[in-house]
């Protein structure tokens, strides 16, 4: 644009989102696209669908996003075989490998397109159900009875909370934030496992749940693997809304171990047992001396990708997936947000 501000383009297949910073400069864009292709269906308007998702903006400054009718049809197309509800989408055991039955073949593809269409969901409005689709994806190749009554675990919970997706609210200033966590140790091969989530302002615009790629030795050289694994991502929202023509601070990593935080400040790999962790280290360490991002100390109770390591219960659980998911603020995060007026959407 002429004001040095972006208009992104969104494309898939014939099917375009179109994000800029103000109103004027979108209008320019639109002129453009249909000088190079013609006349384009335009929707615009308070509540929006694109690619099975729905963007209701009714309420002034929040955007909320689900996805209604492709739970249902998920739901109707499970039929009679799973009744019932759950209120957490996986047991303490989620990780555990079951030595029961393989099932057959008519049973493995049921398990496929099922694990392949809950991490469709999971990736766009309901991050919630992530750590438990995470395990499921890795065993979609050989998948026994336990590994089935996982999937039931998780249709049950989305049947109980099948009205949720993810609700989003910016602030007037914005800010990248960023909570990253890793749980040591949690998988079979005893590797560990990352979660992380960004925000810029209430809700997860982007959200991880993934097994790391190698061993540690250490809870703080797990966190220091998911810190590594997450400060690209970190950085390149960041640069998004650096180049829509937003004026952002360096973004904000809450971490909730001290060991792993006093290591990226001390500049230098603290023992021996560290150093094979160097390349790792030093990819945070200077995007922080860089001023690009900043870590915090965040303590675990609070630690908002707890939800996104292992699987939760109860009321920690629920705590979290509101806190985080579906922008019900509790006491902590109005203190630090009460400041903050929401006005970042025009819409």
């Amino acid at each position: 644009m002429e004001d040095g501000s972006q208009a992104t383009i969104v494309i898939h297949v014939d099917d375009l989102m179109l994000t800029c910073k103000d109103d004027s400069n979108m209008e320019i864009a639109l002129k453009e696209i249909e000088v190079k292709f013609g006349e384009v269906t335009i929707h615009k308007g308070k509540v929006l669908n694109y690619l099975g998702m729905v963007f209701d903006f009714s309420k002034l400054g929040k955007v909320k996003v689900t996805m209604d009718g492709f739970v249902e049809e998920m739901l109707i197309d499970s039929g009679s075989r799973f009744p019932g509800e759950c209120e957490t989408p996986a047991k303490k055991d989620l990780f555990v490998v079951g030595n029961s039955k393989e099932v057959d073949t008519k049973e493995k593809e049921f398990f496929h397109t099922f694990t392949a269409k809950l991490l469709y969901l999971a990736k766009r409005v309901r991050p919630d159900i992530l750590v438990a689709v995470s395990y499921l994806t890795k065993r979609v190749q050989c998948p026994n009875e336990d590994d089935v009554s996982k999937l039931e675990r998780v249709i049950k919970y989305i049947r109980h909370t099948k009205d949720n997706g993810i609700v989003l609210e910016g602030p007037k200033m914005l800010q990248v934030e960023a909570y990253v966590d890793a749980s040591h140790g949690i998988h079979e091969d005893f590797r560990g496992h990352t979660g992380s989530t960004i925000s810029i302002g209430f809700g997860p615009v982007y959200s991880k749940s993934s097994g790391q790629k190698i061993n540690t030795k250490s809870s703080a050289e797990s966190e220091l693997v998911g810190l590594s694994d997450s400060t690209g991502q970190i950085v390149w929202a960041r640069n998004f809304l650096l180049s829509q023509g937003y004026e952002v601070g360096p973004a904000i990593i809450y971490q909730d171990n001290q060991s792993t935080m006093a290591l990226i400040k001390n500049g230098k790999s603290s023992n021996e047992r560290t150093r094979h962790t160097a390349i790792r280290f030093f990819f945070v360490s200077d995007r922080v001396n860089s001023n690009e991002i900043k870590l915090q100390y965040m303590e675990t109770e609070n630690m908002l990708a707890d939800i996104l390591t292992k699987p939760l219960q109860g009321e920690l659980f629920r705590r979290l997936r509101d806190q985080q998911f579906l922008g019900i603020i509790n006491s902590f995060l109005f203190t630090r947000f009460s400041h903050i007026s929401a006005s970042f959407y025009n819409n």
